[in-house]
């Protein structure tokens, strides 16, 4: 990140820390940056400047995108995990799952958002935050955070759009008959009634699931603060360690 080169005197040495390109590009590679800087400034300090703004904001980005990436996951598998623990479709063969079946439904929509906030958590909770990784892992963090939660409370409000306004009682008995309709083209028999229900207990659960989605952001989020506090503490500790050996 720094360079030497020597005067046209020939004996001094001048330092320079040219502007350095750590665009991020992805969430991997914004945590190896930030993991590279830490290292860097714990070992000296470097002088403002060495990212620029646009370098900055990269971070800012990958945090959010992948922060509304996995909460839509979430939400958009939460509904098919609530329904299979309700008995209403069926885990590996069967409508009565065991506690091994439930708890690998819940996994299966809950995992992707959990692994992503415990290895940001795990980066912040180790990482020594000089000026400029401080400014890099709050702007990657907090934008995580911020694209949870407001995501969050947008899938629940389109939910509540949705169970109220648009997958009414009504909307089900049309889609039965329709797809009735469609099996008599095939000359294939279709238990309307059966799909009628199906349709209306699957409606039944999409609220609970989103409720469900929505806690498990906010304690995703909540975890990414908790490590915040954390890094802080190790970085502050760090600190009072070297001026008391100064």
């Amino acid at each position: 990140m720094s360079k030497d080169e020597k005067t046209s005197g020939g004996s001094d040495t001048v330092i320079t820390s040219p502007m350095v390109d750590v665009k991020a590009t992805s969430l991997f590679h914004a945590l190896s940056e930030i993991e590279q800087f830490s290292a860097a400034e714990l070992r000296t300090g470097l002088p403002d400047g060495v990212v620029p703004l646009l370098p900055r904001f990269s971070f800012m980005d990958i945090g959010f995108k992948n922060g509304a990436i996995t909460t839509m996951v979430t939400f958009l598998l939460t509904p098919f995990s609530m329904a299979a623990i309700e008995n209403i479709i069926p885990v590996f063969g069967s409508t009565s799952p065991s506690f091994l079946d439930q708890a690998f439904v819940y996994a299966f929509a809950s995992a992707p958002a959990i692994a992503m906030a415990m290895l940001i958590a795990f980066i912040s909770m180790k990482t020594y935050r000089g000026r400029i990784t401080k400014s890099l892992i709050n702007n990657l963090l907090f934008s995580y955070a911020a694209a949870k939660i407001s995501a969050s409370i947008f899938f629940v409000a389109l939910g509540y759009f949705i169970y109220s306004r648009v997958f009414t009682p009504g909307v089900a008995y049309a889609i039965a008959n329709t797809t009735n309709d469609i099996f008599d083209l095939f000359s294939a028999s279709l238990n309307t009634e059966g799909v009628y229900h199906f349709l209306l207990e699957f409606r039944s659960i999409i609220l609970k699931a989103y409720h469900f989605a929505a806690l498990l952001h906010v304690g995703t989020a909540l975890i990414l603060l908790f490590s915040h506090f954390v890094g802080v503490h190790r970085t502050r500790s760090i600190e009072v360690l070297r001026r008391e050996w100064e």
